[in-house]
């Protein structure tokens, strides 16, 4: 179980489940068995027309970023308003808020192929921050990146932490989940072998 405006890391070695285990949570796959429950609800008896509504509380990093190569930084953080029917205004003040706060304000008119990976997975977590999600999903969101950066990102999540956004972290970066200090749920096999609580 993990409370609400929780910070929680998910680890593991390479199939353990940690990918699957957000896949659920999103709703993107369903559970053979057992349940799934948010704000009390067991999403795997959602209807297809019932999951947007779902998906509009959570926001989502994905391990390939899933950036859209031709559209500008702006654009591809605004695209999860413009799907909400928010205004202009609103969209423009939300982006450009979001923006400065992943330090990518000066990049917002760049498109991703000119983007180094610490931009890109910054871009990844300003779309998946910008309607202020009540759970932040996050699979490998440091992966690849230089100790720099990763300590950029994990800063970046404290702060939506600190915001009431629940958190939950797919990775296997053992030094980050140290200097972190969150708890961390070890997976074997789709199962939950451990607990490390890293808190201070």
């Amino acid at each position: 179980m993990i409370p609400r405006g929780d910070f929680v890391f998910v680890t593991g070695a390479s199939g353990a489940g940690k990918s699957t285990l957000l896949k659920l949570v999103y709703a993107e796959i369903t559970p053979s068995h057992g349940q799934i429950i948010i704000d009390n609800q067991n999403i795997s008896r959602l209807t297809r027309a019932e999951l947007p509504y779902l998906r509009r509380t959570i926001g989502i990093v994905f391990q390939d970023f899933r950036l859209l190569p031709n559209r500008t930084v702006m654009e591809n953080v605004a695209i999860t308003l413009e799907v909400l029917g928010l205004g202009r205004k609103e969209i423009g003040e939300r982006v450009a808020r979001i923006l400065k706060l992943v330090g990518l304000e000066q990049r917002m008119h760049s498109t991703p192929r000119r983007l180094s990976g610490g931009e890109q997975q910054r871009v990844a977590l300003a779309r998946a921050l910008v309607n202020e999600p009540k759970i932040l999903l996050a699979d490998e969101p440091t992966g690849n990146l230089d100790d720099e950066n990763k300590a950029r990102i994990l800063a970046i999540l404290n702060e939506a932490h600190c915001r009431g956004t629940t958190i939950l972290i797919a990775s296997h970066d053992r030094r980050l989940i140290a200097a972190s200090h969150k708890r961390a749920l070890v997976l074997d096999q789709g199962e939950i072998r451990g607990v490390h609580d890293e808190s201070p």
